[in-house]
């Protein structure tokens, strides 16, 4: 499915639309922008890149957002639900920043604001994340966010004509909670109850 409106301090995750599936086109044509996405895209022709978002609003296990900065189309990212329909946990199945916005701080805001709904809006208890070994700024983010190391693969991966090893990492909601206390969709009020902003 395609997600609404989750607004963080920078970064705004908003619905896709078609006039954004030119950005991902070009981006994805870059091999070296997508080198740490587990989950390689492919650079699809446009009109390949519509029958993907078709086929993604159908999807009722994932959710899928844009990112958008300061008016610029920021990236993209989306989340797996486990186990639909009574669903408790998350997977991030992807989190990709446009090449030429990166390194700005996008990507915590863009993370916090994601997984501030997963936690906070739908109340999931825990998540997970599955890297490369080597995507030292993905790993650091996950670690931020509170993610903890549970799993190391050996030789999963496959690109570049080498074999690559995974890092899988699990977040317990009140850990988030307990890291950014601050970062709720419903702020409390008087006497500990959500208010809507």
């Amino acid at each position: 499915m395609l997600g609404g409106t989750v607004r963080g301090t920078g970064v705004t995750l908003r619905t896709t639309t078609e006039s954004d599936l030119t950005d991902h086109t070009r981006w994805h044509a870059d091999a070296d922008s997508t080198t740490w996405l587990p989950h390689r895209p492919q650079p699809h022709s446009l009109e390949q890149r519509k029958e993907w978002l078709k086929e993604t609003a159908k999807d009722r296990g994932l959710i899928h957002w844009e990112l958008e900065a300061d008016g610029a189309h920021a990236g993209y990212c989306a989340a797996r639900l486990m186990w639909p329909p009574m669903a408790d946990a998350w997977l991030v199945d992807t989190f990709f920043i446009a090449p030429e916005l990166r390194r700005r701080g996008l990507g915590g805001d863009a993370a916090r604001a994601l997984h501030r709904y997963l936690v906070d809006y739908l109340g999931l208890d825990f998540g997970d994340v599955w890297l490369y070994r080597s995507d030292t700024a993905g790993r650091r983010l996950a670690e931020r966010l509170g993610y903890v190391e549970y799993g190391h693969g050996r030789d999963v991966f496959y690109h570049h004509g080498r074999y690559w090893d995974d890092w899988r990492g699990i977040l317990r909601a009140e850990e988030f909670r307990k890291r950014f206390p601050s970062e709720l969709e419903y702020p409390a009020g008087p006497a500990g109850v959500r208010q809507a902003v």
